[in-house]
């Protein structure tokens, strides 16, 4: 690491003096900004209610104080220069003006504004961690906290205890699920389940249908009809009736076969040769209307029905 040595006697001051007090820094900023990064934010820039804090960033490879200003999408480089009266021609005059320094900060603006000599956008930085920060990185880490963690064996993929160790692709792609636990399962196809012989593939109802299988539901049951009324009414269906609907998540398109049956009828009089006797069904849009009764009826009949319903 270069030094400046000052002897008791003082120090000559030559520009050779000011070359080697701009180089020792100057490189040795250069390799601290290559270990730390270009384009990012290591102190301070904080948001604050609509006004960012002072602070330090490196863009383009050059580290720049950031002045406090209000917070904005846009930030711009402003450089002022310094300029000094010299005497080049050693004639006491010194009425030659040149730059002796410059000075350079970051701020948010419009760079249109003078003394601007490079924008870029907010969005471009990346802020570094801390030493401190990235320290506390090393233990272990949480739903809460980043650290570190531990990539789990197959054995702990395959278990459901384990609460602290990561599971890769790999590890998940092996954990192949059976009927006592979740896991990665491979769909069958057509001919795997046209054979029916395979305990471990899984079918969806698309490769069901294209194997030629329907989705069925059955339905059945006995109920008393409704509107009850006497007289030759087996055409009529607004009375004596009993309405069927389709099960929950199927529709009178999924009906495939129906089938109503007397259970019971009550008599009225005499049972003689004017008594008639019906039971009919018919398929509207929404549901299936079943008639049954007698001419001579003393009661609310009573159906018996089944219904085949497929997907």
């Amino acid at each position: 690491m270069d030094k400046l040595i000052i002897s008791s006697t003082g120090v000559p001051g030559a520009i050779e003096l000011l070359e080697f007090l701009e180089s020792a820094s100057h490189d040795q900023i250069n390799a601290l900004v290559k270990a730390i990064g270009n384009n990012v934010i290591f102190d301070g820039i904080e948001d604050d209610n609509g006004q960012t804090s002072a602070g330090w960033l490196i863009y383009n490879n050059e580290i720049l104080p950031f002045k406090a200003s209000a917070t904005d999408e846009t930030v711009v480089i402003k450089q002022i220069i310094t300029t000094a009266a010299y005497d080049d021609t050693q004639t006491g005059s010194f009425d030659q003006i040149q730059p002796i320094w410059k000075k350079r900060h970051c701020e948010f603006g419009d760079p249109g504004d003078a003394d601007i000599v490079a924008s870029f956008s907010f969005d471009t930085l990346t802020r570094v961690r801390t030493l401190q920060v990235l320290n506390g990185l090393l233990t272990q880490a949480t739903e809460e906290k980043l650290g570190l963690v531990e990539i789990a064996t197959q054995a702990e993929a395959n278990t459901n205890d384990n609460d602290t160790h990561a599971i890769t692709p790999k590890k998940l792609n092996e954990r192949k699920a059976t009927a006592d636990r979740r896991g990665v399962i491979e769909l069958a196809n057509l001919s795997e389940i046209q054979l029916g012989n395979d305990e471990e593939r899984a079918l969806t109802i698309k490769l069901l249908r294209d194997a030629g299988y329907r989705v069925t539901k059955v339905t059945y049951g006995s109920a008393v009809t409704e509107n009850r009324d006497g007289g030759e009414l087996q055409n009529d269906y607004t009375k004596n009736f009993k309405d069927i609907y389709p099960p929950t998540g199927y529709t009178m398109a999924n009906l495939v076969g129906f089938e109503a049956s007397i259970a019971e009828i009550y008599f009225s009089g005499n049972v003689d040769d004017n008594d008639i006797l019906w039971c009919n069904y018919d398929v509207l849009s929404d549901k299936i209307r079943v008639i049954c009764n007698n001419r001579e009826n003393d009661g609310n009949s009573k159906i018996n029905y089944i219904a085949i319903w497929q997907k």
